[in-house]
Order: structure tokens, then C-alpha cells, then sequence
């Protein structure tokens, strides 16, 4: 089971890695430009500065569905896009990238990472 990092806050209003742990675990996630997928990765990092090490824990690459690929085309063109358009893609892109993130750490949980 994956452990969620504590913050604590600074003086200046950001947040820091708690000090007392030495690691913690991270998510990446895009749709590139040839639109083929969500790429997420869970990655381990720990040090800081330059002594920062960063390990690939799971990676995993989700293919789009051809009509959310045929939306996102056309929102990009300023002859067909439209402001609600958008909006409803920006929504349905987010939830997209929140099952993605969720299949990454089922698999990497059932994987017994």
C-alpha cells in the first residue's frame, strides 16, 4: 500500500517534503501531441539538490478512444472550436487522467510494489 506524503507549510506559503522521511512517491501523466494515449508513471524520489534520485516504480500507457482523439482535434482548430467545447473536454480530460491515475496504483498494488 502506498503511503501519501505529509507537507508542512513555510513561512513564504509553500509546502516542503516533511522532513523526517527520506523518499516519497510521485505521479506524472500527459497526452502527448500524437494524441495515441495517457502516459502515467509512478516514480520514488528521494535526496535533494543534486544528489536527487529519481526511480521509475510502474509506467503504464492508456490508449484514447478515436472519437475523444476526433474531439480534442477539434477543439485545437479555431475554425471549430467553441468555448462550451472545451470547457466539456477540459472536464472529461480530468476525469480521463483521475481512472488513469487509479489503474496505475491498482496495478502496481496487485504487482505487491
Amino acid at each position: 500500500m502506498l503511503k501519501m506524503k505529509e507537507t508542512q507549510p513555510l513561512d513564504s506559503g509553500e509546502e516542503r517534503v516533511n522532513a523526517d522521511d527520506e523518499s516519497l512517491f510521485a505521479v506524472g501523466l500527459m497526452t502527448g501531441t500524437s494524441l495515441d494515449g495517457v502516459d502515467v508513471a509512478l516514480v520514488k524520489l528521494s535526496g535533494l539538490g543534486f544528489d536527487t534520485q529519481c526511480r521509475l516504480i510502474h509506467f503504464v500507457s492508456l490508449p484514447l478512444s478515436a472519437v475523444l482523439k476526433q474531439r480534442i482535434q477539434q477543439e485545437c482548430n479555431n475554425e471549430s472550436s467553441t468555448v462550451a467545447g472545451i470547457c466539456a473536454l477540459n472536464v472529461e480530460l480530468g476525469e480521463l487522467y483521475v481512472e488513469s491515475v487509479k489503474h496505475l496504483l491498482q496495478t502496481v498494488e496487485t504487482m505487491g510494489e
